[in-house]
Parts: C-alpha cells; sequence; structure tokens
C-alpha cells in the first residue's frame, strides 16, 4: 500500500485514475497556492496521507509531464511540479544521475530560495 487507506481493496487505485483524477482537480485549479496544486498529486484523498514509494515518483513524473503539456509558459507550475518529483526521487533513494529534472529543480530551487 502507498498510502494509509484500509481495506479489502483500499489502498489499490490505478496509477492511471489517480492521474486522471489529479488533472482534473488541477483543471480547475485557478489560484496560487502551489500546495493546492500539488496536493491531488501528492497526497490520497481518502486518507490524506501522502503517496509513498514507487507511486509517488511516477505520480511525480506524471506531474512533470501534465505541467509541460498543459502550462508550457508557467515557470511556477514547472519549479514546483520538479521539485515535487525530486522530493519523491530522493524519499526512494533512486537518484538518477542522466534526470536533467532534478539538476533543473535543485538550480531553480536554490535561485528562488535565496530571494
Amino acid at each position: 500500500r502507498d498510502c494509509s487507506c484500509r481495506g479489502e481493496s483500499a489502498g489499490f487505485g490505478h496509477l492511471s485514475c489517480i492521474i486522471k483524477y489529479a488533472e482534473q482537480k488541477n483543471e480547475n485549479w485557478g489560484g496560487r497556492d502551489f500546495d493546492e496544486f500539488v496536493e491531488p498529486w501528492e497526497v490520497c484523498p481518502n486518507c490524506c496521507q501522502g503517496y509513498q514509494n514507487e507511486l509517488a515518483v511516477d505520480l511525480s513524473a506524471e506531474i512533470v509531464t501534465f505541467v509541460e503539456g498543459k502550462y508550457p509558459g508557467d515557470q511556477w507550475k514547472h519549479i514546483v511540479s520538479l521539485n515535487l518529483k525530486l522530493y519523491a526521487l530522493e524519499d526512494m533513494s533512486l537518484k538518477p544521475k542522466h534526470d536533467p529534472s532534478i539538476a533543473i529543480a535543485r538550480s531553480l530551487h536554490l535561485k528562488f530560495a535565496a530571494k
């Protein structure tokens, strides 16, 4: 299980269904609260626990793809999605050396954190 849902089938949502849910939530998002923007990609809507393990990594990769396609010019959404991917990869200790999004996220995070 990659959240705290319990029961016979709880906690076993299809990745494609979770992605569709997150995309739909983001379609209706109009604010600048980026925690609200990433929440459907990061937190189970039933048990309210953050996704973990490979599911978190898969969802973080999907939010990056979603943002690149839906919001190509929105720098802040790109930073937020890349940071989510970075944190998911760090949590899994999967730091691929050839994934350019990690280096980009780190440099952007450092650049904007310094301001």
